[in-house]
């Protein structure tokens, strides 16, 4: 194993073959945001924030993340016949072939950014499948992840009903309470993984519009409940 003496988020590749590693060894030496090392050791520390693979060895991965890593996102590359299996199988994004490395750190760049985030002062972390702050971790489930994804995306800022339903990619009127109900889900959690948030923090109500996600502002906007 070799990991860049740099900052960053750690981004693991299992599995690479020797030509595709040393081409990605030459284009992350050239950029700052991004720290690699390459092995299928699913112990290392500290663990990695991305795991990245050839689609092909799908079955190798699932079996030993699955204790090791099991909230870090999953990044395959391979044959487009392999895509809906990878995504099966919770992969977070898959690069279907023929693909270069500027997309790839596109792609890690997509991945990490919504993981870490700040409620109240306190640090979270969010994955598909799940939520950790200092006080508890937290089961989300798939429409969970998808609606605090967009709220961290645009922190203290309204986000409409409509919005909401377009990333849940539901065909059902925004008259539905579904999103209302994924809203009082994720509330409860990030209470309990926050330890008791605030009044003037979390997701807030904005009448008539939609919500918004308050990262801990000594105010309560204009229009929030």
């Amino acid at each position: 194993m070799t990991t860049e003496p740099r900052s960053g988020p750690i981004v693991q590749f299992l599995f690479t073959d020797p030509e595709l590693e040393s081409r990605l060894r030459w284009y992350f030496k050239r950029v700052d945001d991004v720290h690699v090392r390459f092995s299928a050791d699913f112990h290392q520390h500290p663990p990695p924030d991305v795991l990245v693979f050839p689609a092909e060895e799908l079955t190798r991965v699932v079996e030993r993340d699955g204790q090791s890593y099991p909230h870090v996102p999953r990044i395959a590359y391979g044959s487009g016949a392999l895509l809906k299996a990878c995504f099966g199988a919770g992969c977070s994004d898959f690069l279907r072939d023929p693909w270069d490395i500027d997309e790839l750190h596109i792609r890690l760049s997509r991945s990490v950014s919504f993981r870490r985030f700040r409620v109240a002062g306190q640090a979270l972390e969010m994955a598909p499948g799940y939520l950790s702050g200092p006080q508890a971790n937290c089961g989300i489930s798939h429409g969970e992840y998808l609606i605090l994804r967009l709220l961290v995306g645009h922190c203290d800022e309204i986000i409409s009903r409509e919005v909401f339903f377009y990333a849940l990619r539901r065909d059902v009127s925004v008259d539905s309470r579904l999103v209302d109900v994924y809203i009082s889900r994720l509330r409860k959690k990030l209470d309990r993984a926050v330890g008791c948030l605030p009044n003037e923090a979390g997701i807030q109500s904005v009448r008539g519009v939609g919500y918004r996600l308050i990262s801990g502002n000594t105010f309560i906007p204009t229009g929030c409940e």
